[in-house]
């Protein structure tokens, strides 16, 4: 009975010190922890309810991507990266070659929506999106540069790919000299 009673006078305190005092009548503690713990369930009832009705609006939230079909555009930080590639993809680091990558850091994460005719996955919170150029585009005279592009995308599906979500360029848009 000491640790409730003395609960209680931590709870009341608290109550009172936050300028919320609450006047609380009970006649024992017993009936005090039931009534707390009334409370605590409308609570979390209620929150439960609110969540259910709540949960399917999309509140300012930005809609999905989707692989192919319109070109999409995106903006971020054109990085050049360095992985293993064939024979071994990093099995064996002394034999394998080389695959240098421009990869897109984006300014903000994206998700792209699956495609079942393709079978491309559903992608949440990418952050880092493979830049795949045409043969007219030379990406590495924007290493280290915010840049916005134009193009499609599309799922990884070869062991060349790093990065679940890959953009075929279409435009550079624009991009700063840092």
């Amino acid at each position: 009975m000491k640790i409730a009673e003395y609960l209680c006078r931590m709870f009341l305190t608290f109550l009172q010190n936050d300028r919320f005092f609450i006047f609380l009548h009970f006649t024992d503690y017993s009936e005090f922890f039931s009534a707390l713990l009334g409370l605590s369930m409308k609570i979390f009832v209620s929150v439960v309810i609110l969540y259910l009705c709540f949960s399917h609006l999309s509140f300012g939230a930005v809609p999905c991507l989707h692989y192919a079909g319109e070109p999409v555009t995106l903006s971020g930080q054109v990085t050049l990266k360095i992985f293993y590639g064939p024979p071994n993809y990093g099995e064996n680091p002394g034999s394998d070659s080389r695959e240098t990558q421009a990869i897109l850091v984006l300014s903000k994460p994206i998700c792209v929506g699956a495609n079942p005719i393709t079978y491309e996955e559903e992608e949440k919170n990418q952050r880092e999106v493979t830049l795949v150029p045409s043969k007219a585009i030379e990406l590495s005279m924007y290493a280290g540069k915010k840049a916005t592009l134009q193009g499609t995308l599309f799922h990884a599906h070869t062991a060349h790919h790093h990065t679940a979500v890959l953009m075929q360029i279409t435009n550079i848009m624009a991009y700063s000299k840092k």
